[in-house]
């Protein structure tokens, strides 16, 4: 994903399982990417937040146990929203984390 204009934001979606723990997570990011990952509920209730919670410096990382099945959405922002262009590059990761 890339930062186009300012203030851009990205969305995906996913089916979630009740029960079932759900790492999503921003990585290789450019030099200008601080991201930003909010989750929603299908309502437009925001679910969680992290800034600051990945693995490299200015990734994120939402670790989160879904109450019940449906659709969730994941927004992707910039902490700094006028950074935009080259350099604001960066992966995002869904995965599903085995209970311990």
């Amino acid at each position: 994903h890339n930062r186009h204009v300012s203030v851009d934001e990205d969305w995906v979606s996913f089916r979630a399982e009740p029960g079932q723990i759900y790492v999503i997570a921003t990585w290789r990011l450019g030099e200008r990417a601080d991201t930003v990952v909010y989750l929603y509920d299908r309502e437009g209730n925001e679910l969680a937040v992290d800034d600051d919670g990945g693995e490299e410096e200015r990734a994120s990382r939402l670790e989160w146990t879904a109450p019940n099945g449906g659709l969730f959405f994941v927004k992707v922002a910039n902490w700094l929203p006028i950074l935009a262009g080259p350099g604001t590059g960066y992966d995002l990761t869904l995965s599903v984390r085995q209970a311990e």
